[in-house]
C-alpha cells in the first residue's frame, strides 16, 4: 500500500459465512483497534477493507490487522483472521543532517586533493527514495568560484580541498553541501560548513625599515660617541604576516666577526638598540650590526637586518654631499616615471576619441531606410478567397512547449458550416412481442435479468396496463443498472470442465481485457470447485461438487463467487446454484431397534421408532416405510406441523412374554427420486415381565476427569442405570449414597430423573485433586430394589496460578567498582500449579550488566555480570520475569532498582588544553579577566571542583603576585596593572582538583597576552654630555646647498607596533616665516630645502614634533639651534651636484603640468562629442514604422472561417539592433473597412516609446562604458 493512498482506497475484500440461523446465524465484524483502517459493508456478508487514515511508513511499515467475526448467538462465538499490510514507501522525507552546522579546522597549506571532512545526511525514506547524493552549493568567494577551492564525492559526503589553503589570505571559508534524494521528485537539504583555515609558519618576518623606499637592505644611524650605557640609538621594526604564536617576533644581536665583544644589545621583543656601556675612542667609527628576527612558529623562520653606526665626535657636523646627491637623483627617477604615465594616458585617451568618432560614421553610412526601420517590412501574399484573409507579418516565430499535453497555441479557427459531431450514447434494446387481445395469451409477462436484451409478451388493455408495462421496464432497467451479482446453476457431481455459464459476456467485459486488468474469481471455502477460463470467458466445473458435503441440509445451496478485476477495481458477486440429485440412500441411524413393550400392554399402544433420513433435498428426500408382515405389530406414520415425519409401531393384540419373549421385525424406508433408493432396519421387540430386577449400572466404577475452575453446572457425567422391569417397576432415581461425607456433597449434585453429576461448588486442583462418590440407583417397584456404583472425579490442573517472585535479600547501593560476580540480590520463585504448569524459569531485561545464576531450585542469585560506570548509567531498572510452562503461558515480574554508588574515578576536566587570553596593560587592579571552568563527571563530593594556581616565578617574582584564581567559581584575576612593556606573555597553569578520595586533578594553560596601549611619549635622544639636553646646537655652513642634511633628531618609543611608529614634523616658524629648513618623516633628518644666503638669519630656532601612531597620539617636542655661519671656502662639489639635481626635478615638474593640460583636454573633447551624439540620438523625430509594426499584407482565406491571433499584451523597446517582431493577424470578411481606402488593408498598431530625458541617457552610458577617474 503507498504510504500516500488516499483515503477511501480499497486494500481488501472480506467475505464472512455462519451455518447457524437466525441470531446464531447473524455476523458481525470488527477490527484490531487503532489502525488507521475502517470495514465497510458492501453487500450481507460482504466487507471492504479500506483506508481512513493517513499511514506514515516512516513510523509504522507494516500492520497487522486481525478482522474478528463474532454472531450473535449465547454464547458468542467467533473467528479471527489476519490481514498483513505492508505500507510502501514514496519521497516524502529529505535528507537530513544530524546538525544544522558543522565547524572544521583545516591547517594551511594542505596538499592539494586532501580529505578535511565528511558530511552525512540520512534519508528516512527506503530503497531509491533514501539514497542520498551530494553537492556543493555553488557561491562566489571571493573573485574565484567556490568550486576552485573545495569538492564534495557525490555518493560519500567526503570534502576535499582542490588546493593549498592560505590562511593569509582566507581564514573562513563557508560554504553549503547539499543532500538530495534519488526519489522523484527529488527532496533536498543543505548543511553548512565553516572551515576555519589555521595558521602555519610560512611566512618569515617582514623588516620594516626607514628611508625613502620603505624596505632598503640596511638602516644606516648615526651615533654620538658622548651617549652613555643604555641609550636608544636605534630601532629595528618587523611584522609577520602569520598570526598567533607565529607572529610572535624575538631580536637576538648576533655576534661579531671575530668575537669582539660589541658596545651594543638589542631589546628580545622591542627590537631597540641600545648602548651596553658609554662609547670611546677604541670603538670602530662604523660599527656593522645583524639582527636576526626571528618568530616562535614551528620551525621558526628568521630574518636579519643589518644596521649602519657611524660614531661621530658631537662637535663634528655630518656631511650631506652624498645624501643630497642621492636623493635628488631619486626624485628625479620619480618624475621621469611620472611622465611616461602621463604620455601612455594621452595617447590611450586621444585612441578612443578617434575610434569613437568612427564608429559614430560607420553606423550613420550603414543605417537602413527608415521606413520599417523598427518594423517587419512587408509581408508576402499567399492565398486568397472571397470569404476571409489572412495576414501574417511576424519574421520569427518562436513555441514554447510545456505541461504533459501537446503545446497551446494562440490561433484559432472556426467553421460556421461544420455538421456537429457524432454522439455516443448506449442503448438497451427491449424486444416487445405484441400478442392481440382475442388471442387469449400473453396476460403476463417474464423478464429474465441476466440478458441484455428482454422479451416481454404484453396485451393491449388499456392505459392503465401500458403504465404498469413502463413501470415494470423502467424497474427492470434500474435493478439491471444497480445489482451486480448473476445467477447460474449446476447439477452436483457435474464432470470436470461441465459448462456454467459465458460470465465474463454476462459481466459485460470484453475478453481481450480479462488478462490485463487481472481477471480473478475468489469463492469462501472451497475456491477450487469452479474455475474460468480467461480465452473464452466460460465459468466451468473444475473438480467434484457435492451438494451435501457443500451446504449439508439446507434447501438452497449455492456457491457464492467474488470477480475482482483491477484498473479499476471492480467487484461482481456471482451465485451458482448447485441442484440436487438423488445421490443417498435412506439411511437409519441404527440398523437394529430395540422396543420394549410391557406383557401388560394393551393393543393399539404406540411405541415411537427412529426414523430414517436422506442428505438429499427435495422429493429426493421424501420417504415412505414400510413394515414386514407380522399379526402382532403395524406401522403408524404421522407428518408434524414443520414436515417432518414421526413413525410408531403400533401394537395391534396383546403380547404374551411366556408365549413370545421377542418378536423380530423389518422397517423399510423408500425416497421418491429417480432410480429410488431404500433403506431397511430390524426391529428387536422384547416383551418385558413385573418388578423382579433390580436397576443395574453398565459398570460399577467409572472414572470423569474435569478442569479445576470450571463453572457451577458444568456436567461431569451422566449416568444410564437400566431397569429390566416395566412400568413402575422399571422407573428408578439417582442419589448419593448415605455414606458420602459433607464436603463431597458440598461440591456435586446429582439430577434424580436424568443421573446427571453438575458441578455446584468450587474445584480446586492445589487443595483436592481427587474425589470418590457412590451412587445409588432405586426403582419404585414393590419392593423397591437398588444398584450400586462408584464414581471417580480426578480434578485436572490448569494453568491458573502465576509464578510468585520473591526478593529475600538486596545488596544495595553497588559501587561502580565492585567486581564481576557481586551478588545483588537473592530471588525465589514459586508457582502453586503442577505439572508443566508449574514449571517456572525466569530471566532478565536484557542489556543489563546484571546475570541470574541458579543455585537450587526455584533459587537464583543476582550477580554482576559487567563493569558498571556510574557516569554513563547511574540507576538500574532490573526487571526479573518467571514464566512458567503453560498453555497459555503466566508469568509475573518483579522489578529491582539497582542504584550504582560512585567512587572518584574522573579527574576534573577542561574543556580545552590551553585558553589564550587578551589583557589590555594598565588594567585595574583586581580586575577579572577570565573563567576557567571544569567538570567532573563523578557525584557528590568527588565532582565538588576546586580551583589553584600552580607556583613559578615570573621573572624575579612569584606568579601569585601577578594573577589570582577564585577556588570555588574559577575567576582568574590580575591583582595588579599588567605592563606590556614589561611582560607581553604571562603563562601560568591554574590546577583544578576534587573533593574525592584520593582527590583527583588536571591542570589547564593559560596564556594571558598583554596588549600594548599607548602609554608612553615618544623619548629624545640628543647627544651630548648628559645624553638628554632640552635643545640639539649644530653649526651650518651658509655655503651649504640644497639638501645638506644639518642635523637629526633621534626619539625612540617605549610602546610597540604602531604606537612605536614614529614621524617627525617641523613646526612653523613664528610669524609666519618660511624656514629653510625641512625634517624627514620617518627619518628625523633635517636638511635644507635651498641654499642659504645672507639674508637667513644667523641663528636658527626649529621645533620638531616627534608623534607616534597610537591612538590617541602621543608628542615629544624637540628644539634645535642651528648656528649659521660664514666660511672662506669654496663651495663643496656636493652643493653643485645638489643645485643642478634642483633644476632638473623643477623642468620635470613643468612638463608634468603640460602633460596633465594635455590630458584633460583630449578627455573634455572626448565628453563633449559623446554627449553631442546622445543628444542628436534621442531628440531626432521618430521615422515610419520606427515604432510601428509596418505595412501587413493579406496571405490567405478560405470559404470556412477566418483564423485569428489575438496577443494580450506586448511590450516593445525601440533600439538599434533590429526591426521588431510583431504577430500573426487575421480579419473576419464580416468586419468594415477602414476608412480611406490606401489604409484598408494596413495593421494599426499603437506601440509608443517611453520618452527619456538626454541627460539620463547620457550618465546611464556613461555608467555603462567608461569608469570615470
Amino acid at each position: 500500500m503507498q504510504e500516500d493512498a488516499q483515503l477511501g482506497t480499497v486494500i481488501a475484500l472480506i467475505s464472512l459465512s455462519d451455518h447457524d440461523s437466525g441470531a446464531n446465524g447473524q455476523v458481525t465484524c470488527t477490527l484490531t483497534p487503532h489502525v488507521p483502517f475502517k470495514l465497510v459493508s458492501t453487500f450481507k456478508n460482504y466487507y471492504s477493507l479500506v483506508l481512513v487514515s493517513a499511514l506514515d511508513r516512516e513510523s509504522v511499515m507494516n500492520y497487522e490487522v486481525v478482522v474478528t467475526a463474532r454472531d450473535r448467538g449465547s454464547p458468542s462465538l467467533s473467528t479471527t483472521a489476519s490481514v498483513s499490510v505492508e505500507v510502501a514507501d514514496v519521497n516524502d522525507n529529505a535528507p537530513a543532517f544530524a546538525q544544522p552546522k558543522y565547524t572544521v579546522f583545516v591547517k594551511e597549506n594542505n596538499p592539494p586533493g586532501c580529505h578535511i571532512f565528511t558530511v552525512s545526511a540520512r534519508d528516512a525514506d527506503a530503497q531509491e527514495n533514501a539514497l542520498v547524493s551530494y553537492s556543493l552549493v555553488e557561491r562566489r568567494v571571493g573573485e574565484r568560484a567556490l568550486s576552485s577551492y573545495v569538492s564534495v564525492h557525490a555518493e560519500s559526503g567526503k570534502v576535499y580541498a582542490l588546493q593549498p589553503l592560505d590562511h593569509e589570505e582566507l581564514e573562513l571559508l563557508q560554504f553549503q553541501v547539499s543532500a538530495r534524494d534519488a526519489g522523484v521528485p527529488p527532496l533536498g537539504s543543505n548543511v553548512t560548513l565553516q572551515v576555519f583555515v589555521l595558521d602555519e609558519n610560512d611566512n618569515a618576518p617582514a623588516l620594516l625599515l626607514p628611508g625613502p623606499g620603505g624596505g632598503a637592505g640596511a638602516l644606516s644611524q648615526l651615533v654620538a660617541r658622548s651617549v652613555s650605557a643604555g641609550h636608544v640609538v636605534a630601532k629595528v621594526r618587523a611584522v609577520d604576516a602569520d598570526s598567533g604564536y607565529n607572529a610572535w617576533l624575538s631580536y637576538e644581536l648576533q655576534p661579531a666577526a671575530g668575537g669582539a665583544r660589541s658596545p651594543f644589545r638589542v631589546g628580545l621583543y622591542t627590537g631597540e638598540i641600545s648602548t651596553t656601556r658609554a662609547l670611546d675612542e677604541a670603538d670602530a667609527p662604523r660599527q656593522r650590526l645583524l639582527v636576526l628576527v626571528k618568530d616562535h612558529g614551528e620551525p621558526a623562520l628568521t630574518a636579519t637586518a643589518t644596521v649602519l653606526l657611524s660614531l661621530e665626535d658631537s662637535g663634528q657636523a655630518p656631511k650631506a654631499s652624498s645624501r643630497a646627491s642621492t636623493g635628488a637623483a631619486g626624485a628625479e627617477a620619480a618624475l621621469v616615471d611620472v611622465n611616461v604615465y602621463l604620455i601612455i594616458a594621452i595617447c590611450a585617451v586621444s585612441s578612443l576619441l578617434v575610434l569613437t568618432l568612427l564608429l559614430y560614421a560607420a553606423l550613420r553610412c550603414s543605417a537602413p531606410p527608415s521606413e520599417g526601420a523598427c518594423g517587419p517590412g512587408q509581408a508576402t501574399l499567399v492565398c486568397s478567397s472571397a470569404v476571409g484573409s489572412w495576414s501574417y507579418s511576424q519574421q520569427r516565430r518562436q513555441r514554447v512547449c510545456s505541461g504533459e499535453g501537446p503545446p497551446k497555441a494562440d490561433l484559432m479557427a472556426f467553421n460556421p458550416s461544420l455538421p456537429q459531431g457524432p454522439i455516443s450514447t448506449d442503448t438497451l434494446s427491449v424486444r416487445i412481442l405484441q400478442v392481440y387481445q382475442n388471442s387469449g395469451e400473453g396476460q403476463d409477462f417474464l423478464m429474465e435479468l441476466n440478458q441484455q436484451v428482454f422479451e416481454m409478451l404484453i396485451t393491449p388493455e388499456g392505459r392503465l396496463r401500458s403504465r404498469c408495462l413502463l413501470l415494470s421496464l423502467l424497474l427492470l432497467v434500474a435493478w439491471e443498472a444497480g445489482s451486480g451479482q448473476i445467477h447460474y446453476s449446476v447439477p452436483e457431481e457435474a464432470k470436470h470442465g461441465t459448462f456454467v455459464g459465458r460470465i465474463a459476456q454476462d459481466l459485460g467485459l470484453e475478453l481481450a481485457e480479462l488478462v490485463p486488468r487481472l481477471f480473478r474469481v475468489a469463492s469462501k471455502g472451497r475456491g477450487d470447485l469452479l474455475e474460468v477460463n480467461l480465452q473464452n470467458g466460460i465459468l466451468f466445473v473444475n473438480s467434484r461438487i457435492d451438494r451435501e458435503e457443500l451446504c449439508g441440509r439446507s434447501a438452497e445451496c449455492s456457491i457464492h463467487l467474488e470477480v475482482i478485476v483491477d484498473r479499476p477495481l471492480q467487484v461482481f458477486h456471482v451465485e451458482v446454484e448447485v441442484k440436487d440429485i438423488n445421490d443417498n440412500p435412506p439411511v437409519f441411524p441404527v440398523k437394529e431397534q430395540r422396543v420394549l413393550i410391557y406383557e401388560s400392554r394393551l393393543p393399539d399402544s404406540l411405541f415411537p421408532l427412529e426414523g430414517a433420513s436422506d442428505a438429499d433435498v427435495g422429493s429426493n428426500s421424501v420417504l415412505t416405510y414400510k413394515l414386514s408382515s407380522n399379526e402382532n405389530f403395524a406401522l403408524d406414520v404421522k407428518t408434524n406441523s414443520d414436515d417432518t415425519t414421526q413413525i410408531a409401531l403400533v401394537l395391534r393384540k396383546s403380547l404374551d412374554r411366556e408365549e413370545a419373549p421377542e418378536h423380530n421385525l423389518f422397517l423399510m424406508a423408500t425416497d421418491q427420486g429417480k432410480p429410488e433408493l431404500t433403506a431397511t432396519a430390524q426391529l428387536l421387540v422384547t416383551v418385558l415381565d413385573v418388578n423382579d430386577n433390580a436397576p443395574s449400572f453398565g459398570q460399577s466404577e467409572y472414572e470423569a476427569k474435569i478442569f479445576e475452575n470450571s463453572d457451577n453446572g458444568t456436567i461431569v457425567m451422566r449416568l444410564n442405570a437400566s431397569d429390566r422391569d416395566e412400568g413402575a417397576n422399571g422407573e428408578f432415581s439417582y442419589s448419593f449414597n448415605s455414606l458420602v461425607p459433607p464436603m463431597v456433597s458440598n461440591q456435586f449434585r446429582i439430577d434424580p430423573n436424568t443421573g446427571e453429576i453438575v458441578i455446584q461448588g468450587n474445584l480446586d486442583f492445589e487443595n483436592i485433586n481427587l474425589y470418590k462418590i457412590r451412587i445409588d440407583a432405586t426403582d419404585k417397584g414393590h419392593p423397591p430394589m437398588a444398584g450400586h456404583c462408584t464414581i471417580l472425579v480426578k480434578i485436572l490442573d490448569k494453568n491458573d496460578n502465576v509464578p510468585q517472585i520473591a526478593l529475600t535479600s538486596l545488596s544495595l547501593p553497588v559501587r561502580e567498582d565492585a567486581h564481576f560476580g557481586t551478588v545483588i540480590a537473592l530471588i525465589s520463585v514459586s508457582d502453586l500449579d503442577s505439572g508443566a504448569n508449574g514449571q517456572v524459569t525466569c530471566s532478565l531485561t536484557p542489556h543489563v550488566p546484571f546475570k541470574l545464576v541458579s543455585t537450587f531450585k526455584n533459587y537464583y542469585s543476582l550477580v554482576l555480570d559487567s563493569a558498571l560506570d556510574r557516569e554513563s548509567v547511574s540507576n538500574y531498572e532490573v526487571v526479573v520475569t518467571a514464566r512458567d510452562g503453560g498453555s497459555p503461558s503466566l508469568s509475573a515480574t518483579a522489578s529491582v532498582s539497582v542504584e550504582v554508588s560512585d567512587v572518584n574515578d574522573n579527574a576534573p576536566t577542561f574543556a580545552q588544553p590551553e585558553y589564550t587570553v587578551f589583557v589590555k596593560e594598565n588594567n585595574p587592579p583586581g580586575c577579572h579577566v577570565f573563567t576557567v571552568s571544569a567538570r567532573d563527571a563523578d557525584a557528590q563530593e568527588n565532582a565538588l571542583v576546586s580551583y589553584s594556581l600552580v607556583e613559578r616565578r615570573v621573572g624575579e617574582r612569584a606568579l601569585s603576585s601577578y594573577v589570582s584564581v577564585h577556588a570555588e567559581s574559577g575567576k582568574v584575576y590580575a591583582l595588579q596593572p599588567l605592563d606590556h612593556e614589561e611582560l607581553e606573555l604571562l603563562q601560568f597553569q591554574v590546577s583544578a582538583r576534587d573533593a574525592g578520595v584520593p582527590p583527583l586533578g588536571s591542570n589547564v594553560t593559560l596564556q594571558v597576552f598583554v596588549l600594548d596601549e599607548n602609554d608612553n611619549a615618544p623619548a629624545l635622544l640628543l647627544p651630548g654630555t648628559g645624553g638628554g639636553a632640552g635643545a640639539l646646537s649644530q653649526r651650518v655652513a651658509r655655503s651649504v646647498g640644497a639638501g645638506h642634511v644639518v642635523a637629526k633628531v633621534r626619539a625612540v618609543d617605549a610602546d610597540s607596533g604602531y604606537n612605536a611608529w614614529l614621524s617627525y614634523e617641523l613646526q612653523p616658524a613664528a610669524g609666519g616665516a618660511r624656514s629653510p629648513f625641512r625634517v624627514g618623516l620617518y627619518t628625523g633628518e633635517i636638511s635644507t630645502t635651498r641654499a642659504l644666503d645672507e639674508g637667513d638669519a644667523p641663528r636658527q630656532r626649529l621645533l620638531v614634533l616627534v608623534k607616534d601612531h597610537g591612538e590617541p597620539a602621543l608628542t615629544a617636542t624637540a628644539t634645535v639651534l642651528l648656528s649659521l655661519e660664514d666660511s672662506g671656502q669654496a663651495p663643496k662639489a656636493s652643493s653643485r651636484a645638489s643645485t643642478g639635481a634642483a633644476g632638473a626635478e623643477a623642468a620635470l615638474v613643468d612638463v608634468n603640468v603640460y602633460l596633465i593640460i594635455a590630458i584633460c583636454a583630449v578627455s573634455s573633447l572626448l565628453v563633449l562629442t559623446l554627449l553631442l551624439y546622445a543628444a542628436l540620438r534621442c531628440s531626432a523625430p521618430p521615422s515610419e514604422g520606427a515604432c510601428g509594426p509596418g505595412q501587413a499584407t493579406l496571405v490567405c482565406s478560405s470559404a470556412v472561417g477566418s483564423w485569428s491571433y489575438s496577443q494580450q499584451r506586448r511590450q516593445r523597446v525601440c533600439s538599434g539592433e533590429g526591426p521588431p517582431k510583431a504577430d500573426l493577424m487575421a480579419f473576419s470578411p464580416s468586419l468594415p473597412p477602414f476608412p480611406g481606402s490606401e489604409n484598408a488593408g494596413k495593421l494599426q498598431d499603437v506601440d509608443h516609446c517611453t520618452e527619456v530625458g538626454p541627460f539620463i541617457l547620457i550618465l546611464k552610458y556613461l555608467r555603462r562604458n567608461f569608469i570615470i577617474l
